[in-house]
């Protein structure tokens, strides 16, 4: 069944959206439809009934719709994957106006998740993470012509732990720690750079939402396309802010980093043995 989506924020000025992509397979804009055509694995994008050229894959879905009351101009984030296990960049961006439409390049080489949207009237802007640790955010910039980017490049750790409330974690995927310079800072007190780097390479995979247990918050994940072989895991102690984690492997004992022997973090290492 077709779930229709109608565009509905117009702002009367520039302004931060708050982000909250749906997948949705059918949208009203102003300027008239959009649908998913097809079943995996094969979909293409339709505009007032006629496709897309471009926006062909597996799966398609529209995320939303964003726009300012002037100019009339709406811009649509349209999410694309392969169906496979190889990182393709996974959005597009629409321009929709009276005149028709544009569609950006695809972008954000396995990167999934958005920061912020800013809406201007020439252009929108996504924040989003970068797959480098050492870079804190990268923005696309879509005029309806040519996508730019830039980045945000502290240095790697330059924020200041002990302002960072780790609680604010909870819930949310446990690599994310690595894209935040206070975090860095903190992780980097008990392991090097490229020791941390490694870390958040294993925990780049499935993971659940960091938790809260015994004044401790936790997290564990595993290696993106290899989490029978390799895994991660980390907890930092809200008493003192003290940090431990572990990069872990199949078939060789954890190499522990920090705090890594309070109680605590062993019983969560040890739910996390392959």
């Amino acid at each position: 069944m077709i779930r229709s989506l109608m565009v509905i924020l117009c702002l009367a000025g520039p302004a931060a959206a708050q982000v909250e992509f749906g997948y949705h397979d059918s949208l009203t804009t102003r300027f008239g439809q959009l649908v998913v055509i097809g079943e995996p694995p094969s979909q293409q994008l339709a505009f007032n009934g006629t496709i897309v050229p471009g926006l062909e894959n597996w799966s398609i879905a529209i995320h939303g719709a964003w726009g300012l009351a002037e100019p009339a101009v709406d811009w649509v984030v349209i999410h694309s994957h392969n169906g496979g296990n190889a990182c393709d960049p996974p959005r597009h961006i629409l321009r929709i106006s009276s005149e028709g439409y544009s569609v950006s390049p695809a972008f954000a080489d396995c990167i999934y998740s958005v920061q912020d949207i800013r809406v201007f009237p020439d252009r929108i802007e996504l924040d989003m993470p970068h797959g480098d640790i050492a870079i804190e955010s990268q923005t696309f910039i879509y005029d309806g012509t040519t996508l730019s980017a830039r980045i945000d490049a502290p240095a790697l750790g330059a924020g200041d732990p002990t302002v960072s409330d780790a609680r604010r974690w909870l819930g949310q995927h446990p690599y994310r720690v690595f894209e935040d310079s206070a975090e860095q800072a903190r992780f980097l007190r008990i392991m090097s750079d490229t020791e941390m780097r490694n870390l958040a390479g294993q925990m780049s995979g499935p993971g659940d939402g960091a938790i809260l247990r015994d004044g401790w918050v936790l997290g564990a994940a595993c290696m993106a396309h290899q989490c029978n072989i390799h895994a991660g895991a980390w907890g930092i102690r809200l008493s003192d802010g003290a940090a431990a984690s572990a990069i872990l492997a199949n078939g060789i004992a954890p190499v522990v980093y920090g705090a890594a022997f309070d109680p605590v973090f062993q019983a969560w290492l040890s739910e996390q043995a392959f």
